[in-house]
């Protein structure tokens, strides 16, 4: 289903591709969606919502790296 939306939907379903991606398990390909989706949201101003999708991109293209911050919280146990 993904495949079938990035090649026919337009830039209003970026974001819902890149979650189908995600769910697919195509990482880096939802990593790159879920950034130009953030673009369009931004160019839309919907400003929320793009901070929310770069962010969970960086989250995304961090577990997929393993190298995943801790987290304060998570340092201050240690």
């Amino acid at each position: 289903v993904a495949h079938w939306l990035v090649t026919y939907a337009g830039a209003d379903f970026m974001a819902t591709i890149a979650e189908h991606l995600e769910k697919a398990g195509a990482t880096s390909e939802a990593v790159k969606q879920y950034e130009q989706a953030a673009h369009y949201a931004r160019s839309r101003g919907a400003l929320d919502e793009a901070r929310w999708m770069q962010a969970h991109a960086r989250e995304l293209a961090d577990k997929k790296s393993g190298s995943g911050l801790l987290s304060s919280a998570a340092l201050k146990e240690n």
